[in-house]
């Protein structure tokens, strides 16, 4: 994972934790793992089914 990755989940977290209307979905877009601190947060995996992820990214804004 990239520091610049690192740095945006953890400030958005982070403002979802302190009472922010934040949404944190992350999405899996290569083989790697999700980092254990995320391990409860539901994801969008787009490497093992690119349909399936866009489908949790669609209802997870609430389009679909």
């Amino acid at each position: 994972m990239s520091r610049w990755m690192d740095r945006e989940w953890t400030s958005a977290l982070a403002r979802q934790l302190g009472g922010a209307n934040v949404r944190v979905l992350p999405v899996l877009l290569t083989g790697g793992n999700v980092p254990p601190v995320l391990s409860d947060v539901k994801y969008a995996n787009l490497v093992v089914h690119w349909q399936d992820g866009i489908d949790t990214i669609c209802k997870a804004w609430g389009l679909g």
